[in-house]
């Protein structure tokens, strides 16, 4: 036996129940489509079918609003992950990922930063942080004796790939390395170019003999035999 006709009532208090507002003076069959407001975007141009909206469907603007709130973090997350980095969080309320948030380093106190929450969790921090680390990375010049004392060896092209370079390597893998503030230049080739937990410690070596117009190819190889030196020295030391 077929299944009686639903009347337009019965469907638009189907809509209604929905806090919706059918637009539609009539209904035609279940699967037409029917204009109709949500009052959450009641500037929206919506419709959907009977079957749609009776099997749970509604207005598409209100989820994605509902997915999007059920991927956000938490305020307390979003500061205890400023915190673990060091840093003061300055806002009292999260938004999303896209809002810059103000936060102070405890490295540079009477300056205030912004920084956008997707680029904290992917290692980006403070700005002046990762300039003096730069900084630290080219002036370590002065332990190995220039090759060359004439015009620089590089192009400015190579000189300004391995500036970006060093910056990138920094930033990804160096902001939070238990090792980022040995002072010595001894601890620095153990800690640092020789056991790098990423090992990537030879590359900003590179990157740092660029900026120093050193002989990159030479001060890379000088690392590596001196490293093989000590490897084989310990290893006779113990048999």
């Amino acid at each position: 036996m077929a299944r009686p006709k639903l009347t337009f009532e019965q469907v638009k208090a189907k809509f209604e129940e929905r806090s919706y507002e059918l637009l539609e003076t009539e209904y035609v069959i279940g699967t037409a489509k029917m204009r109709y407001k949500c009052p959450h975007h009641p500037d929206k141009d919506l419709s959907i079918s009977y079957a749609e909206l009776r099997s749970g469907s509604g207005c598409k603007y209100c989820g994605i609003l509902k997915q999007s709130q059920s991927k956000k973090h938490s305020f307390a997350h979003v500061k205890e992950t400023f915190e673990a980095r060091g840093y003061t969080l300055l806002e009292n309320t999260y938004v999303n990922d896209r809002t810059k948030m103000r936060y102070k380093c405890p490295h540079h106190p009477n300056e205030v930063f912004t920084i956008l929450f997707s680029h904290l969790r992917r290692g980006h921090g403070c700005p002046k942080c990762g300039k003096e680390r730069s900084g630290q990375v080219r002036s370590e010049a002065h332990f190995l004796e220039q090759v060359s004392k004439g015009p620089s060896i590089y192009t400015k092209a190579q000189r300004q790939e391995a500036r970006q370079e060093t910056s990138r390597l920094l930033d990804t893998y160096c902001y939070d390395c238990p090792n980022k503030d040995l002072p010595y230049i001894g601890a620095i080739e153990e800690h640092c170019y020789k056991n790098c937990p990423h090992g990537i410690g030879l590359d900003i070596r590179r990157c740092g003999a660029i900026l120093a117009d050193e002989d990159a190819d030479a001060v890379i190889e000088y690392y590596k035999v001196k490293f093989e030196k000590a490897r084989i020295d310990r290893k006779g030391v113990t048999v």
